[in-house]
């Protein structure tokens, strides 16, 4: 499996971001040799009045990544999920967190 040798601080979507949302964006895409993320194929966003936001800031979070040289190119599936909640303690938003990787992305 690929692993990143860097990778930026995910921006989040500023729509879902002002309305305190909650949202995920499962991607297939391809590290060429060279460890450049390309082919970006966007499978499915929930909820899907965002799906623009969603589908904006993960190609661009994934193209931001550096992704080492290898001796061929590769393809990938990730899940990316955001999660805000003014929530009164830290246990609470990691819990809601943890609830949103859980629930189904389509």
């Amino acid at each position: 499996m690929a692993e990143t040798t860097e990778y930026s601080k995910p921006r989040y979507p500023q729509a879902l971001l002002k309305v305190q949302g909650k949202g995920c964006a499962i991607t297939h895409f391809t590290v060429s040799k060279s460890g450049v993320a390309k082919d970006f194929e966007i499978k499915a966003t929930d909820p899907k009045r965002y799906s623009r936001a969603l589908r904006k800031a993960k190609k661009q979070l994934l193209r931001d990544w550096h992704w080492p040289e290898q001796e061929k190119e590769m393809a990938l599936t990730i899940r990316l999920d955001y999660c805000l909640e003014n929530a009164a303690s830290r246990n609470d938003v990691v819990a809601m967190c943890i609830a949103q990787s859980q629930a189904q992305c389509s």
